[in-house]
């Protein structure tokens, strides 16, 4: 899905085309053994007979895990590694994006880069916490910018506010909320469900499936795991290939004060 003649990060900031899923698998390993990394490959479509024979599929994008002094984490997305970076010891490309969580793991915000080069805020992706511990399903909204339906950003004269302070004023239409589908209880196995049309393997709270309150139907970004260290993520339109792994590392990261 992302070939062809533009440049690679601005083939990773175009949203999923309408009516289109892009499936991709997430695979976490420790970069020589002490950076937690995250890398996200287009799984090949089975119904194409040319398609190469790569069990993982296109490499898309990684992500490299990094903690300040202060304790706060980020995750800096790349394209992958040319082979001028290999040879320059470099295991990583461009930056095309940036998650950035705060000290409890209940808010993180997702950049990237705007036409001039600086970090733009992307995303906001907010977890209920949980301050007595309580445990069950988690509660995640997501805050992305509105596009048209050709995947273009839509300008907003609150541009200069963050995401989260448009949001908080309301009435914003330049900005979409998502919401995760809440899980049912089911008493037959005493847990909750939800169903993942058989991509997700292992039950986790980690799994999650993002929705509009209006159609709940209509699933954005769905994100499961796989085995301990692999992850399934299917996204759809209005979401990007960049947004969504900003979404998907907000689950996988530890919280404090979450379930």
């Amino acid at each position: 899905m992302y070939e062809g003649p533009l440049p690679r990060m601005e083939q990773l900031q175009r949203t999923v085309p309408l009516a289109t899923v892009l499936r991709c698998r997430l695979i976490r390993s420790q970069l020589h053994g002490k950076q937690t990394c995250l890398d996200m490959y287009e799984e090949a479509d089975d119904s194409l007979e040319d398609e190469p024979e790569d069990e993982l599929g296109t490499w898309l994008i990684r992500a490299i895990h990094s903690r300040d002094t202060l304790g706060r984490h980020t995750y800096t997305i790349y394209i992958p590694p040319s082979q001028l970076d290999l040879q320059a010891g470099r295991d990583f490309g461009e930056p095309v994006g940036r998650v950035r969580a705060n000290a409890m793991g209940s808010a993180f915000k997702i950049y990237e880069p705007s036409e001039d080069q600086q970090w733009q805020e992307a995303c906001v992706v907010l977890y209920k916490v949980s301050l007595l511990g309580q445990r069950g399903p988690r509660t995640m909204k997501v805050i992305i910018r509105a596009v048209d339906k050709d995947g273009k950003v839509m300008n907003s004269p609150q541009d200069r506010q963050s995401l989260l302070e448009r949001y908080r004023h309301g009435a914003d239409t330049h900005l979409i909320v998502l919401e995760n589908k809440r899980p049912q209880w089911n008493a037959e196995i005493g847990t909750f469900v939800l169903d993942f049309f058989n991509r997700m393997l292992m039950p986790s709270v980690k799994n999650f499936q993002l929705v509009h309150p209006e159609d709940i139907d209509y699933t954005v970004l769905q994100f499961g795991k796989d085995s301990p260290n692999v992850f399934a993520l299917d996204i759809r339109y209005p979401m990007n290939p960049i947004t969504a792994l900003g979404i998907a590392i907000s689950s996988i990261q530890r919280k404090i004060a979450c379930p």
